[in-house]
């Protein structure tokens, strides 16, 4: 029996899309009052640039499509079950997303004599707190967005369609285990791409990301059939037609042939990702690659309140302004760096423990 492939190098520069994805997003919700061609004349194209930091959202989809099916695959060739994988991706998801929240609620709750809001949200309004256990739950466990419920997080809708995404590869390793991984891929690939259909995805809602995750799935399934001397045309052939159905379906370059295009430039990109990793100049980029996630969860609530105080000093229709965007820009990464460091670091480092052996009481020091 040949033994499998070692598993591929750590593709180092995704933590650098990851900055970049993260900080489109901030400048979208920074830019909004400025959206919808409300900028002041002359700086309307900042807002234009802005107002596409939305698919950032579609990079992390790629992206996360990319490291899933990695641990996905990690759990075939190992023959284990899914409790574990399943236990890994729920502790990366909830604990970081259950402090932001208690973060916004803090926040919210400091900024009520300022802002007159409610205490608590109602049908009407929105509240510093949610307004019954019902709310507190659904916000909780991310079910918000399946039950037509505004959500606590700006964000957390995106993250309820992770866990969707997370459940349905966590069904594909199981299958897997038993038919074999080919036909696994292309189960997911049929999936994705019924879920191109507007009639589908109106039904079922984050299989219109799917085909974007499965997009990251790709890229990682023909560097590894690069790497073990396989052709890499199916798997490539696969993205390309993944965008052109969406494509098809929308009739331009939206959100799936978008993410199309950036897998298919993660692959051949991948040859020179060593190099890339090393340029001083993208250090930062990294940096922020690497907290991404904090500043994907806590951004919002700062910029918003950074932004508003700075609205009460110069109307959001005069060019000064963007002095208050920029800032609150600013103010949402800060916070996101001690967010970083307070809470998703230690509690990443306690869900890696977990998966440590513990030291036998016999062994040496």
């Amino acid at each position: 029996m040949t033994p499998p492939p070692a598993v591929l190098p750590r593709y180092e520069t995704l933590d650098h899309w990851r900055g970049l994805a993260a900080l489109a997003v901030v400048m979208f919700h920074a830019f909004y009052p400025w959206t919808g061609q409300r900028a002041p004349a002359g700086l309307d194209w900042l807002s234009v640039v802005a107002d596409q930091g939305y698919l950032g959202v579609h990079l992390f989809f790629v992206i996360s499509g990319y490291c899933i099916a990695q641990l996905a695959l990690r759990e075939l060739r190992s023959g284990r079950d899914l409790p574990g994988f399943l236990r890994n991706r729920f502790l990366r998801i909830f604990p970081p997303y259950w402090a932001a929240c208690l973060v916004a609620a803090a926040l919210a709750l400091a900024a009520l004599p300022f802002n007159h809001a409610a205490l608590f949200s109602s049908s009407s309004s929105v509240g510093a707190l949610p307004d019954s256990t019902a709310a507190l739950l659904s916000h909780a466990f991310l079910t918000d967005h399946f039950l037509g419920r505004p959500t606590y997080l700006l964000v957390a809708w995106t993250l309820s369609w992770e866990l969707s995404f997370y459940l349905l590869a966590a069904m594909l390793v199981w299958l897997g285990l038993r038919f074999g991984t080919a036909a696994v891929m292309a189960l997911g690939l049929l999936v994705a791409l019924a879920g191109t259909s507007p009639l589908v995805a109106a039904t079922v809602p984050p299989l219109a990301g799917w085909a974007e995750f499965m997009c990251g799935a790709c890229v990682l399934a023909a560097l590894v059939a690069a790497q073990e001397r396989r052709a890499t045309w199916p798997w490539l052939g696969a993205i390309m037609l993944l965008g052109i159905a969406g494509f098809v379906q929308s009739g331009r370059i939206g959100t799936l042939p978008f993410a199309a295009i950036f897998a298919l430039a993660l692959f051949r990109l991948h040859r020179h990702d060593q190099r890339l990793a090393s340029l001083p100049a993208l250090h930062w980029l990294g940096s922020l690659g690497a907290m991404a996630y904090s500043i994907y969860l806590v951004h919002a609530p700062f910029v918003s309140a950074a932004r508003n105080l700075f609205g009460r000093l110069v109307p959001s229709e005069h060019p000064i302004f963007l002095i208050g965007i920029l800032l609150s820009i600013l103010v949402g990464l800060a916070a996101a760096l001690l967010f970083f460091r307070w809470f998703e670091a230690p509690l990443e480092n306690w869900r890696k423990s977990l998966g440590r052996p513990r030291p036998s009481s016999l062994s040496p020091p």
